[in-house]
């Protein structure tokens, strides 16, 4: 299965997916990463827990 190194706020990690869902899995973590980026722009530094949650709730 590949591996799709992303950057979601200022954190780093390493994923697999499915072969041909490579960009798919890009697009989504960047999607991620922005709204990573704005809130930690607003609130300040959070923990990962808390900046995942909020971020993909955000999206949601």
């Amino acid at each position: 299965m590949p591996e799709v190194a992303i950057n979601i706020g200022d954190k780093k990690f390493t994923v697999t997916c499915q072969p041909g869902e490579e960009s798919a899995l890009e697009f989504a973590a960047g999607l991620l990463n922005d709204e990573a980026s704005y809130l930690i722009s607003q609130i300040g530094q959070l923990s990962e827990q808390k900046l995942l949650l909020m971020s993909a709730l955000m999206l949601a």
